[in-house]
């Protein structure tokens, strides 16, 4: 998967035809010529997951208790770990079709893991809306098995 963007070399070719350019990958500049690796993925996998812990620390501190025996909370924290990674990929790849029409490109490799982090934090309203729906559900629960509790009395 192509996660590397083009950066110009700086130097113009004396024809006056369009500068040269080298990969600018997660796993730093490679060479005129080169291919990007496999680890360029796991490097952006990585940083999303990054700034999905971020989101999910940030998450579980703000937490209510509830009074459910049931816990959704660690699988919805679990579940933002992966949406990271694949949001952090999937968002590079979108930043790379911006660069195509006109968008500023990323231009170090700095800027390429922190947009990594920032797209891995992007998953959260997602889990958010997830979490939300599954408080709901798991409040539903509780209601329905204290009114049969009740109603055995």
């Amino acid at each position: 998967m192509p996660l590397c963007f083009e950066q110009a070399t700086g130097t113009v070719p004396a024809d006056g035809t369009a500068p040269a350019t080298v990969p600018l990958c997660p796993t730093g500049l490679q060479v005129a010529g080169t291919a990007p690796t496999s680890r360029d993925v796991l490097v952006v996998v990585v940083a999303g997951l990054v700034g999905a812990v971020l989101v999910a620390i940030a998450s579980i501190r703000k937490g209510s208790p509830t009074t459910s025996t049931y816990r959704l909370t660690p699988a919805l924290t679990a579940l933002r770990l992966p949406l990271g990674g694949i949001t952090a990929v999937v968002g590079l790849l979108l930043a790379q079709g911006a660069t195509k029409i006109g968008i500023e490109p990323i231009t170090s490799q700095a800027e390429l893991l922190i947009a990594a982090v920032v797209f891995g934090i992007a998953q959260e309203p997602i889990t958010n809306l997830l979490e939300a729906r599954a408080r709901k559900v798991q409040d539903e629960a509780t209601d329905t098995g204290s009114s049969d509790a009740d109603s055995s009395k």
